[in-house]
């Protein structure tokens, strides 16, 4: 709803467009009606589609300055109705995890099988080097998971991925929130494991980031 009292009929089908009384053309005049549902237009009263062949437009502000005393009493067609604001529950606060936590993550690279895979490829300091600049840690979930922290940018860390590739770099997932990860294994089955952390027991609360 555009939120004035007097609008131009949606369209519900061809039974909501009638003839203009102006061109005679059919199906393409709208009427206005009333939202309130306590006045009746006369058929004259709306606009034409063709507007460059036919251009014919009878508002309703026209319509009752010509015929005051149709106007209905307390009513203004130019302006939105007032209503009444629905209130809103105030959003969450942001939830975020400890720097320290995220810290004890970026190390015992050797047992993290990414790792071990961009060393493979890259050598053991470019690896290293991009584990840390990505802020991929080594998760104890699974034996050679890795985690991929999301940071926000104020550099704060909302939430992460435990992430699992095994020798021949097919991965299992898990997502990571305040308090609990949600693993997905090769045979979709669903998997709940606790993080058992000091640092983790703050409430889950807003984890989508700011525009």
């Amino acid at each position: 709803m555009s939120g004035y009292r007097f609008i131009l009929q949606p369209y519900r089908g061809v039974g909501s467009r009638h003839s203009c009384p102006a061109c005679h053309k059919k199906r393409c005049f709208s009427r206005y009606i009333d939202t309130e549902k306590q006045f009746t237009f006369p058929d004259d009263v709306g606009r034409c589609d063709h507007e460059q062949s036919c251009g014919y437009h009878l508002t309703p502000k026209e319509y009752f300055d010509r015929n005051p005393q149709h106007k209905p009493q307390h009513s203004d067609w130019s302006a939105p109705s007032a209503r009444i604001a629905t209130p809103t529950e105030p959003p969450k606060p942001a939830s975020f995890i400890a720097a320290e936590t995220v810290s004890q993550t970026l190390h015992g690279y050797d047992r993290n099988n990414l790792f071990l895979f961009l060393k493979s490829k890259f050598g053991p300091d470019d690896a290293e080097r991009m584990m840390r600049e990505y802020c991929v840690g080594t998760s104890k979930h699974w034996p050679g998971a890795c985690v991929f922290w999301q940071t926000d940018i104020n550099g704060r860390v909302r939430t992460g991925k435990v992430m699992l590739y095994n020798s021949r770099f097919l991965m299992m997932s898990a997502d990571v929130t305040m308090s609990r990860v949600v693993a997905t294994t090769s045979h979709q089955r669903n998997i709940l494991i606790a993080i058992h952390s000091t640092n983790l027991s703050t409430p889950i609360g807003q984890l989508r980031q700011p525009a």
